[in-house]
């Protein structure tokens, strides 16, 4: 055992001595800017040509006069004549000036170019609605998907794609009523209404901390804003909101949801052998006991990665398991500081997307950690490669004079590349089916996925080569069920309270408690008066359960035996990566893994 230990060692020093001693671009590149940040004037802003807030106004009502051109050619044609491309490429030019003023209203440091971009994503925004109110563009394109449904439509390359293209497409006409004839100005007013209260809601979320006491006005808009979605999903003819809003998901109905997440509450309460009440406690009597132990045992110092390890490992763990090179190119025309690297994405010699890099603290940077997706990728009638911009803000920490992160912080990174490359994966012909553009509870399975590589023994024995302490890094197990729990029992509460007919919050919650077993540490109502989660996920919050629990089935039967694995890789890639939105039930799982699916299978990956 000595000598199989001493090889491994021996074996993953190689490794290291290769990754810090090639030319780690991004790293150079990184610290440089670290260390002398200089503003840009770019001509090309993120890949468009802007130069001046003037330009971004003129570069969305150039967007909106050719859609209004497509729009018309294809109004006035026969359905036989038009192709399904054509509504991809006014998705496209859309989009492609849309998403792209979404991150620059939001990372510009700037207050006229953010100004700017803010009035042209909301004039965009505004034409796409009227757009889906156009009743004869709509009947188009039911036309067009009858025709292909029927197999009548020639020369379609990837009948499959198309016809999720199509859905998708319908789906966002059906999103405004168009289909619902003399009832979608009722449609249309509960959704204003819908969206008035949830505001509301979510701005008077911000007293949670002042408020210790049931707060009415909060219940009463709450109970309205489960009244106005029971109405809507009854015009659009479901049962209730759930059953809508789940209807095109991974998990397909909030039955199957709720099927997962009790076998969940089984798993826990089997985990401690103990009932809810106890469970709590011996929770809470972990969390304290975790919280006093040797502070050298949970310093920072034992948690910290050097950026020149954390960007030696991501780019080591790219090409060994997915075949794929970051390199640097100079930014000067295309971003607005040196501080934002960009990368080209390359896989055997060729790039397959761009990426965007912004990690460092600077001037009106939003405190937020996310992707935005520039643009998608597309084949016709010009090949368009994707493009992301990656917006993080992790606590930079520094230790003997090198720059770094926490080990915390490092996970963080690996969850928004995994959004990253799931967009700049995507290999198909429609931009509209790009990557993330899919349900929940498939677009966070690579996110989470990827988070897993900073937990492998292997990857973190690289991560921490020079540090003893690399053991100490995990996380207390009970804590993480104590996670697991808190959000089972959210998730139950959110599909409970949208799937009654009755918009008695207060009612529902307690009953649902009661009948469950359920154990809160406060008072739920005051709990969930405040629970802004209610209005951004609604009946969706158990997505993230879900997608873990798949993310952690695919890595116990792919890359746990080796992490560092590009066969693992290119199954993960070819099964996945590269569907972008066409994933859209278990299918692929059982596909990639050769391995049947259930809720209750899933549920046993669930604390892994």
């Amino acid at each position: 055992m000595l000598a199989l230990s001493f090889l491994f060692n021996q074996r993953l020093s190689a490794i290291w001595f290769r990754i810090s001693q090639r030319n780690i671009s991004v790293y150079d590149k990184l610290i440089g800017s670290l260390r002398s940040p200089t503003n840009h004037k770019p001509s090309n802003l993120l890949g468009l040509s802007v130069a001046e807030p003037t330009h971004i106004l003129e570069l969305s009502n150039s967007a909106i006069s050719t859609v209004e051109g497509m729009v018309h050619s294809i109004k006035n044609r026969d359905v036989t004549t038009i192709r399904p491309i054509e509504f991809d490429n006014i998705s496209n030019e859309l989009c492609r000036v849309a998403d792209w003023a979404e991150c620059v209203r939001h990372v510009h440091p700037e207050h006229d170019i953010r100004k700017a971009a803010d009035n042209a994503y909301l004039d965009i925004c505004s034409y796409i609605d009227v757009l889906n109110s156009d009743l004869l563009f709509y009947k188009k394109l039911e036309g067009l998907k009858k025709l292909c449904e029927s197999s009548k439509l020639d020369s379609i390359s990837d009948p499959l794609e198309t016809e999720v293209l199509m859905d998708s497409l319908l789906k966002d006409f059906e999103n405004s009523g168009i289909h619902l004839g003399d009832r979608v100005d009722e449609f249309l007013n509960i959704k204003n209404s819908l969206l008035l209260n949830s505001e509301n809601f979510v701005k008077n979320c911000g007293r949670k901390n002042l408020n210790q006491s049931v707060d009415e006005k909060q219940i009463y808009l709450l109970n309205q804003i489960l009244f106005l979605r029971f109405r809507l999903a009854q015009i659009l003819g479901f049962q209730n909101y759930s059953t809508y809003a789940l209807h095109r998901t991974m998990v397909g109905s909030p039955e199957t949801a709720m099927e997962f997440l009790s076998e969940i509450l089984c798993k826990i309460k089997d985990f401690q052998n103990q009932l809810p009440l106890d469970l709590a406690s011996a929770m809470n009597n972990t969390k304290n006991e975790f919280k006093n132990l040797d502070i050298q045992k949970t310093s920072h110092i034992a948690k910290f990665v050097p950026l020149t390890t954390l960007f030696g490992v991501i780019e080591h763990i790219l090409e060994n398991t997915f075949d794929v090179k970051l390199l640097v190119v100079d930014e000067s025309d295309f971003t607005f500081s040196n501080q934002v690297i960009k990368m080209e994405v390359c896989s055997n010699n060729k790039m397959i997307g761009e990426l965007y890099f912004d990690i460092f603290p600077r001037k009106n940077k939003p405190f937020l950690n996310c992707h935005y997706t520039l643009r998608g990728r597309k084949t016709e009638p010009v090949f368009q490669h994707p493009s992301v911009y990656l917006l993080l803000n992790p606590p930079l920490l520094e230790q003997y004079s090198t720059p770094g992160m926490s080990y915390e912080s490092a996970i963080m990174v690996m969850h928004e590349l995994g959004h990253c490359f799931h967009s700049i994966f995507y290999n198909g012909s429609y931009q509209h089916l790009s990557g993330t553009r899919c349900s929940t509870d498939i677009a966070e399975i690579p996110s989470m996925l990827f988070e897993k590589f900073f937990t492998d023994p292997q990857v973190k024995n690289m991560l921490f080569i020079n540090n003893n302490l690399k053991s100490d890094v995990d996380t207390s197990y009970l804590l993480k069920a104590e996670t697991i729990y808190r959000t089972t029992v959210d998730s139950i509460v959110d599909l409970s309270i949208n799937s009654s007919d009755d918009p008695d919050f207060v009612k529902i919650i307690n009953r649902v408690i009661k009948e469950r077993n359920l154990v809160l540490q406060v008072n739920p109502t005051i709990h969930y008066q405040y629970f802004s989660h209610l209005i951004h996920y609604p009946s969706k919050y158990y997505s993230y359960l879900w997608a873990e629990g798949c993310a952690n089935m695919i890595w116990c039967e792919l890359f746990q035996r080796n992490a560092l694995n590009q066969h693992a890789g290119d199954v993960f890639k070819r099964c996945f990566l590269q569907k972008g939105a066409m994933v859209e039930s278990e299918d692929f799982i059982e596909s990639m893994l050769c391995k049947k699916f259930s809720s209750k299978t899933l549920s046993n990956y669930s604390l892994y």
